[in-house]
């Protein structure tokens, strides 16, 4: 190998010997160029009968732009993608590669004359099944010498297996943390994602999503709410697909789908609402066919058969179990002469005969053809004990009682409030810096990320159908729309605006919402985008009362949004809002649009 830009190599094809004597077998030429109209074959490396060892030019692999340090670190057998990184080499220089178990793609690599890098340095490789790679760079000098750097040592280690990742700088694996799980060749613990139904950071720790919630992907995603009145329970690790949400107590529904509640006369059975038997009555949310009573003028077993009492005794407490309650005058829940009448909601007459029906103590309910003082029951929202001498108390902050009777009020999920006397779950809220539906499970808010006096946050927007006319869409279901929406983008609801609702006069009652989600920053907003998935969004709106959706125009990231803190800028509730801002020559302009009308430039 010479200096001398007129010297020619031809097409010489010869088995070369590295200055230890290891033989480097002969590859099927392809030229690569040395530039001065030379060339060299790939696999062979030129003989001079000079070559010196240099601690000054190095070679080595690097994976995605980062090195992989000589004779300590490790290549994963079939790892693809490896580049070279070298160091100073002068005018001319080639890289010899050799691999222990078969040279494959590994091979010479050409330099140029004209101080200009290889394209050859760009190609990526292959790492073999098993043994050694070893690298080195030799170039040429004005003085005929030949200067070759030490050898790059690599050991191959095998992959390691699915649920494992490489954990030092030899071959040993390392099994995930608990509840994660990482692909087959897996070099970092970071590989380690979370299973479904856990969440937490790549790497761990994974923990089980909590009471009311559930996460259906691996990865680092919080777990999503349950539908509304569901849950899944706190010792479930199954929590894998909304499936794992249950209706509550008195509420019927198949798993993961809308509840609905068991009105009076029906009872909880299984995940449905069922009728109680022929003439017999429960009070709404009951979750026991025993619950069902038989009706005044009949009598049986609560849950089961109700007789009607005989033409001369005619008349029987509701809840009757015997036929001994059969009397001939009117009997208790019932005044005045035959035909008798009945008490009305909120009043109770005890015994038989005309007396009158009398009012429920003060805050206690009940309901017609009550018999008993003990059938007036604190109202929903209070509880306490039945009848008289016990004082209803309201449900304090942070609990509900949906149900008229005894049982105690509720707590909300946690991180959610109530007010002080809530009668429904929807009135658990949650609190500041946490978002989910309305009475149900509450996460950490997504936020921009501040930076400074601001903070960025990405913009994505979607067009969606539903099949409801503009009239019929109210503020009440706007919102419910924007929760639904929120809870499939997993961003707070006050992220979601609803920029233009258009009416789809030609075609059935439908309208087109075009709808903005702002989020965190641009890698949550193309985790929407590259997630947004109709199926989820559909059992959103369901748990909402709200009808299936349409894509109209799948979601896409069209901006950024840059906002100032701690200052706001008050706009009135009745436009719709939509702002953008850049800076030109030292002027800010400002653009705010209002409904989509007036267009307002200031210039600051």
């Amino acid at each position: 190998w010479t200096s001398r830009c007129t010297a020619k190599v031809g097409m010489l094809r010869v088995v070369l010997v590295v200055a230890l004597g290891l033989l480097v077998p002969y590859v099927e030429p392809s030229p690569s160029s040395l530039g001065c109209g030379r060339s060299v074959e790939r696999g062979a490396i030129i003989m001079s009968s000079s070559v010196v060892e240099s601690q000054f030019t190095s070679v080595q692999l690097a994976k995605g732009g980062v090195a992989i340090a000589c004779d300590v670190g490790v290549l994963t057998a079939g790892d693809q993608g490896l580049t070279l990184q070298r160091g100073s080499t002068g005018s001319q220089y080639v890289i010899e590669a050799i691999a222990t178990a078969g040279i494959g793609s590994w091979g010479i690599i050409g330099g140029t004359c004209d101080m200009e890098r290889s394209i050859s340095d760009s190609n990526k490789f292959t790492v073999p099944p098993s043994g050694q790679v070893k690298l080195r760079i030799a170039h040429s000098g004005q003085n005929k010498m030949v200067t070759t750097s030490k050898f790059c040592t690599y050991e191959v280690c095998a992959a390691c297996t699915a649920a494992k990742y490489r954990s030092s700088s030899d071959c040993a694996c390392a099994n995930c943390p608990a509840d994660s799980n990482s692909l087959a060749g897996s070099t970092a613990v970071s590989d380690c994602t979370c299973n479904k139904g856990f969440t937490g950071p790549n790497g761990g720790p994974c923990t089980v999503c909590g009471t009311g919630t559930y996460k259906s992907d691996l990865g680092d995603a919080p777990c999503t709410s349950c539908p509304t009145h569901s849950t899944s329970p706190q010792t479930s690790t199954t929590k894998t697909d909304q499936t794992a949400c249950i209706c509550n107590d008195g509420y019927g529904g198949a798993n993961g789908e809308t509840c609905t509640e068991c009105s009076a006369g029906t009872y909880k059975s299984g995940t449905q609402c069922s009728n109680c038997p022929v003439n017999s009555n429960s009070p709404k949310l009951s979750t026991s066919v025993n619950d069902c009573e038989c009706n005044a003028g009949s009598y049986g077993p609560n849950g089961g058969s109700c007789t009607a009492c005989p033409t001369a005794k005619p008349f029987s407490e509701k809840g009757s179990t015997s036929s001994d309650a059969c009397i001939a005058t009117c009997s208790a829940g019932f005044t005045g002469s035959v035909p008798c009448t009945a008490c009305p909601a909120g009043k109770y007459k005890q015994g038989a005969g005309d007396g009158a029906c009398l009012p429920c103590p003060s805050g206690k309910v009940s309901e017609s053809q009550s018999g008993a003082l003990t059938d007036c029951e604190c109202a929903v929202g209070t509880t306490g004990l039945n009848g008289v001498g016990a004082t209803c108390v309201k449900c304090v902050a942070g609990k509900y009682k949906a149900a008229t009777g005894e049982a105690a009020c509720r707590s909300c999920a946690d991180m959610a409030s109530s007010a002080v006397g809530s009668d429904k779950q929807e009135d658990c809220k949650c609190n500041a810096g946490y978002s989910g539906p309305d009475g149900g499970a509450c996460s950490p808010t997504v936020t921009a990320t501040a930076t400074g006096t601001s903070a960025t946050a990405t913009l994505v927007e979607m067009k969606i159908s539903l099949p409801i006319t503009k009239a019929e869409f109210t503020e009440s279901k706007q919102e419910a729309f924007r929760s639904a929406v929120a809870a499939t983008a997993i961003v707070a609801v006050a992220d979601v605006t609803i920029l233009n609702i258009e009416e789809m006069a030609r075609r059935a009652a439908s309208v087109h919402i075009t709808t903005q989600v702002k989020a965190s920053d641009s890698t949550a907003g193309n985790n929407i985008v590259a997630n947004w998935d109709l199926a989820a969004l559909n059992k959103n709106l369901a748990t909402k009362g709200l009808k299936a959706a349409v894509m109209v125009t799948m979601p896409a990231v069209q901006g950024k949004e840059t906002t100032a803190k701690p200052q706001s800028t008050a706009v009135p509730s009745t436009a719709m809002v939509t702002s953008s801002s850049c800076s030109l020559r030292g002027v800010t302009l400002i653009s705010i649009v209002l409904s989509g009308v007036v267009s307002l430039v200031l210039l600051l």
